[in-house]
């Protein structure tokens, strides 16, 4: 069934699939009006534009080389929400983690003497300790 672009008098424009059977019927607007019809550009779909396995680095660049490098690696295309679920996941333990670090901080520093305590204070407020959180 062809899909056809239509364009009516009063300008309004959309798209309809009409039967070839259909053909010599009037086609009439959403608005009420008569329309004209043409037949609208195909939809082409290209191949995979490519990527890099992360496992090895090598380059894929087809669908076919797609599922032969998942079936190689014993891996799978994720379903629909499963990447959403991953990331809320993963921000879930980064944020255990964050809690876990920094108890084992406090109760670090609680340990330590009133001396070092204020060494360490002091160096904060004066700007000569430097600190950078990784994550790898």
């Amino acid at each position: 069934m062809p899909l056809y672009e239509l364009k009516c008098c009063a300008g309004h424009k959309s798209e309809r699939f009409i039967p070839l059977a259909n053909f010599s019927d009037p086609i009439i607007c959403d608005c009420g009006q008569s329309a004209r019809r043409s037949i609208s550009a195909p939809m082409f779909s290209v191949d995979n534009t490519g990527y890099t396995c992360p496992v090895t680095g090598d380059w894929i660049g087809s669908k076919t080389a797609h599922k032969e490098n998942l079936a190689k690696h014993g891996c799978r295309v994720l379903e629909a929400g499963e990447t959403d679920q991953a990331r809320r996941v993963r921000q879930e333990q980064d944020q255990k983690l964050d809690k876990a670090i920094e108890n084992t901080v406090e109760r670090t520093i609680e340990s330590w003497d009133s001396g070092k305590k204020e060494a360490l204070h002091n160096e904060l407020v004066n700007g000569k300790l430097d600190l950078t959180v990784e994550r790898l």
